[in-house]
Order: structure tokens, then sequence, then C-alpha cells
């Protein structure tokens, strides 16, 4: 391609930092980024609301925090000796995707169950960052673990989404996690984050802050650069022409290296039949597509672990799935963190 015959990128829209701020559904508070929060500290925050989406970095993050919310709601319920339904849902990728869809359908129900009557039910979920996007949920209050700022903002379009909540508007609160971000692309978007939050005209009403931002996280990405894709992509640019091996780029980028860890068949729903089915040896395409759904990642040690102790069996070539009963749940989906799992942070 002639660079030459390029045309220069324009605005498709007059005075975008107006509109920005025009459009503008939630405030930003970032008060409790000084210093880490314990959970506990968390969870008391987040009880002080009827309806609150807390979105944290890791699974191993979500299932912290859940459980913190869920023994407290089970000592009230006990207390209370009355039936109810759950205040506090969780939601992450070790939940297979049949799974997490009927738990999103369920959440949006309640919220819609909330908006017209005037007794609200207490709703708290706690999320990775799966619910960022394309999920369409509106809650009116948002918490969200530190992250780079395209995060904060993928997590604030859960907030006020509708626009119902008048001129204040929606609340996304940022805070320190206990455990800083994992290291890679999350944890760089994190410490840009940081390091504006300590510039003294940091504002999230301005989009020139947006324009720092990736100025301070592009800056950062040289040391994650381990495949050179950057000078493999730059080195054979010249004034007429520009050349590059997108092909073999594309084969050796990855986001998250995927050779960690290992998709397993569990036993939820209809995924139990479909388990039965291959092993039996009754595979079609019909169910090979359905297979998708029913599988969560699991680290490769793990696995390794749970097919020595005969509880998970590789039922065809490269396919494994969950063999016994009680490894997964409907609350929190495969339990990679009961004791005895070393479960690995991973982002979803």
């Amino acid at each position: 391609t002639n660079p030459e015959n390029l045309l220069e990128p324009k605005a498709i829209i007059p005075e975008p930092s107006r509109l920005y701020y025009d459009l503008a559904r939630v405030r930003y508070d970032f008060d409790n980024c000084g210093s880490s929060l314990s959970w506990e500290s968390i969870a008391d925050q987040l009880e002080e609301f009827d309806e609150v989406l807390c979105v944290v970095n890791t699974r191993r993050d979500c299932r912290e925090l859940f459980d913190i919310l869920k023994e407290r709601e089970n000592n009230r319920l006990d207390k209370q000796k009355e039936a109810s339904f759950p205040e506090t849902i969780h939601l992450s990728a070790l939940m297979c995707g049949e799974h997490r869809s009927r738990i999103i359908s369920s959440i949006r129900e309640r919220l819609g169950r909330n908006a017209t009557t005037q007794t609200k039910k207490p709703l708290r979920v706690v999320s990775t960052q799966l619910i960022e996007a394309g999920v369409d949920l509106d809650f009116p209050v948002v918490y969200r673990a530190l992250a780079g700022l395209d995060s904060i903002i993928q997590a604030a379009g859960r907030c006020n989404r509708e626009g119902r909540l008048g001129l204040r508007g929606g609340l996304v609160r940022v805070f320190t996690p206990p455990k800083p971000a994992p290291l890679g692309l999350l944890r760089k978007g994190a410490d840009s984050t940081s390091e504006l939050l300590r510039q003294a005209d940091f504002d999230m009403n301005l989009l020139e802050t947006f324009d720092k931002y990736f100025s301070l996280f592009y800056g950062k990405l040289n040391t994650l650069d381990e495949k050179n894709v950057i000078e493999r992509l730059s080195k054979n640019v010249t004034g007429n022409s520009f050349e590059a091996p997108f092909r073999t780029v594309g084969e050796d980028f990855k986001l998250i290296e995927d050779d960690c860890y290992c998709p397993i068949l569990v036993q939820y729903g209809e995924g139990t039949e479909l388990i039965e089915q291959f092993r039996q040896g009754h595979v079609n395409s019909k169910s090979f597509r359905r297979l998708q759904r029913f599988s969560v990642n699991i680290p490769r040690n793990e696995l390794s672990r749970l097919v020595g102790e005969g509880k998970i069996e590789e039922i065809l070539p490269n396919l494994f799935a969950q063999t016994v009963p009680g490894l997964y749940n409907e609350s929190t989906g495969f339990d990679l963190f009961r004791k005895g799992f070393t479960g690995l942070d991973f982002y979803v």
C-alpha cells in the first residue's frame, strides 16, 4: 500500500470533547486508590448498597470476595430464619458459558423487578472482567479493582447504562485490591492509571486524559514484546511501501498465553449428558458445537492432578471431562479454589 494514497484520519463528529461531557452517565471516585484495601473492607462498602456490581481482576479475587459476602449473607439469613433470593452472586469463567448465560439473565430479571417496586431485594454481584463487554446490565453503583482506564470505562458501561439516574448519574468507585493485578497487560494498565492519578491535573471528564493514559500504556509495552512483534511490523516500512509478516506475527502473538491451561467438559445441565455421549463414542457435529457451552479452562497442573485422582477423564484424545460430581456447583462453577488446589490467577 502506498501511504501517499491514504487519507488523513478525521473525527466523524464535531466537538467530541463537548459530546463526551454531555453524554456522561456516571461520576468517578478514586478515593480508595491511595492504598490497598482488604476484601473485608471492600465487602463492608458493598453492603452499603442494595444494588452493586464489583468487578475484580482475577478468578481467585472473585471467589475470595464472593465467599466473604456469601458467608455474611448466610449468617444474616440464619438469624432472620426466612427464605430470600440470594443477595450475592458470583460470575466468572469458572462457570461454563451456559451457566453464565443463565446467571446473567437472572441478574437482568432481578434488576428489572427491582426497578418496578419500592421494596428492592438486595443484589450484589462479584464478577471478573467478562462482564465488561457485551453484557447488557444496568447497576446504579459499580466498584472496579484498579486497572487500566480502558477497563475502568468498560466497567462503567454497566453503570447507569440506561441513563435513568438524573443529574448525579451512577457511581463508579475504583479501589486498590489486596493484591496487584497479574503481570502482563493488566498490570501495565493498572500501573499507567496509578501514574496518572498522581498527576495534579487528572480529570476523567476530559478526553485528553485518555491520550495521556495510552501514551503511558503503550510506552510500557516494549517490556512485554517477547516475540518482537513491534519490530517485525515496523522494520519494512519505507517512504513508499509497507510490508509486514501479518500471518506469522498473528500465529506468534497471544494476548494471554494459552499453553498453561486446558478446557474441560463439566457436569452442568446438558453437559452431563454430552460427557456420557462422548464417552460412549456417540460423537457428531451437533454435539461438538454444543461442547463449548459446557467447558471451562483450568491450569494444566491441576488437570494432571485431577486426572491422576480419577476425577477428570480423557474421554477422547485431548478431550477431558469431569467424571465425578462435586467439582462443579451452582454458585461458583468449577471449584478451582477448593482446599488443595493451587488455582493460578487467570484474568476471567
